[in-house]
């Protein structure tokens, strides 16, 4: 479960990866679906949302909030851009591990085999 993985600390604007149960990869998705909870529970409105998202796979950490390199390590399936920092200090992580293996890279059709000799 994402929530036992990764820890978010509201005061310094950092999300951490501390593998308490799973160890398991994450999705960019399920990073920006769990934030998304996290920050909307009443508790915790007054604090700056820390990601947005472009599409299904483009994300964005912005309002000063970073992700610990551990964090980055985990995740799969998206990109993940801190775009409100100084040059110094943005990174780009483009995860490119498919959530699923892909049994046809190629998306080649499959095609009946063509007789020896024909």
């Amino acid at each position: 479960m994402i929530s036992e993985d990764f820890e978010i600390d509201f005061e310094n604007k950092k999300i951490i990866y501390v593998p308490k149960v799973s160890g398991r990869e994450f999705s960019v998705r399920e990073l920006y679906s769990y934030l998304q909870d996290v920050f909307n529970e009443a508790g915790n409105m007054k604090y700056d949302i820390p990601i947005e998202a472009e599409s299904k796979t483009k994300y964005f950490l912005v309002n000063g909030w970073t992700i610990d390199v551990k964090a980055r390590k985990r995740l799969k399936g998206g990109s993940l851009e801190v775009i409100d920092r100084p040059e110094s200090q943005r990174f780009t992580v483009t995860v490119v591990k498919p959530d699923k293996p892909r049994k046809n890279p190629l998306n080649a059709p499959k095609l009946p085999m063509v007789p020896k000799g024909y």
